[in-house]
């Protein structure tokens, strides 16, 4: 509902409050009229057909005038791999508390979409997802430095964007209330009427839910006009490939292969309806307590229990660490 209350006339012709793309448009189209009209000539084809050819319009310009008439946010890639030009933002950000450490991830540049693409977007987030030792994905990044600046995901922007809201704001230990922890980890993100808790670098866990198959509308659907307008108004739509063979899947816990753009769907799904998974700092501290109680304490009264009435202790102790969990 808060969504559609902020859905502007003029979006997606189905009511989209905003489309994202959870792709990269960084290089020109090759089938484009002029690019066309290159290879031709060097083949030796007729000055007519050349001449037609190039007075066509290029396809990405036609694209680029597409996205005008809607509320889109763009995608870009964050590397580390050279040094790159500076992003430039769609909408700051604002720090309350020390900026934020370390920990938040910094990259040296950026693979971002055609200027063009650039120009005519409402909102732009980068789409690198990282995976943990085991390639399982679990956490989504909400934020990123990039030349010395806050940068938002694709999610944390289109969340945003739908709400044609202004800069994101990022709470930090020290500006938080809760119990110290080392100055500048991040405790919240707040976009719009969005506060979102997050991981000291600046991470959502992600609360992943079982596989359902309105969350994910093939494209031919859409292109065809199969979709009823009613179905996605007020509602923020993501665009990606599904394809094997262009890499975008990710291993999850719930899922061996899913998606990557699912991945962003499940985390805008959590920050809008409010069912986070929450970590607070002081959980390291009890764990260790925890294991250093319990170990000493079965160490001490396994030895006069016996077997089976050890066993039994070992289980009631399982049981209690999972339900307080």
């Amino acid at each position: 509902h808060v969504l559609a209350r902020h859905r502007r006339q003029g979006g997606g012709q189905a009511g989209a409050a905003v489309i994202a793309y959870d792709i990269v448009f960084s290089e020109p189209d090759r089938t484009s009229p002029a690019r066309i009209a290159a290879q031709l000539e060097r083949t030796g084809a007729d000055a007519a057909t050349l001449s037609r050819l190039r007075g066509l319009p290029d396809n990405d310009d036609v694209q680029a005038g597409r996205l005008t008439r809607n509320r889109v946010v763009l995608g870009y890639f964050l590397l580390n791999d050279r040094k790159g030009a500076d992003l430039v933002p769609k909408a700051g950000m604002a720090v309350a508390g020390s900026p934020p450490g370390r920990a938040v991830p910094h990259f040296a540049r950026a693979v971002e979409s055609l200027p063009q693409f650039d120009a005519a977007a409402s909102g732009k987030g980068f789409v690198s997802l990282s995976a943990q030792g085991d390639g399982i994905v679990r956490q989504l990044p909400l934020i990123a430095w990039q030349g010395g600046q806050l940068v938002p995901s694709l999610s944390l922007e289109a969340l945003r964007a739908a709400q044609g809201g202004g800069a994101i704001i990022v709470r930090t230990s020290d500006a938080s209330g809760e119990l110290p922890g080392q100055p500048g980890d991040v405790v919240s993100l707040k976009a719009g009427d969005f506060e979102i808790p997050a991981t000291a670098s600046g991470n959502l866990w992600l609360y992943l839910t079982k596989p359902e198959a309105r969350r994910v509308i093939p494209a031919w659907k859409v292109l065809s006009g199969a979709v009823a307008p009613q179905e996605l108004d007020g509602m923020i739509v993501l665009v990606g490939a599904g394809a094997a063979g262009l890499r975008d899947l990710i291993s999850t816990p719930l899922r061996e292969r899913e998606l990557g753009v699912v991945a962003h769907a499940q985390a805008l799904e959590q920050m809008i309806l409010g069912r986070n998974l929450i970590r607070p700092d002081w959980a390291s501290g009890l764990e260790r307590l925890l294991v250093l109680v319990l170990g000493l304490s079965l160490a001490l009264l396994l030895p006069r229990m016996g077997a089976a009435r050890g066993a039994v202790l070992g289980m009631f102790a399982i049981a209690a660490m999972l339900a307080g969990s």
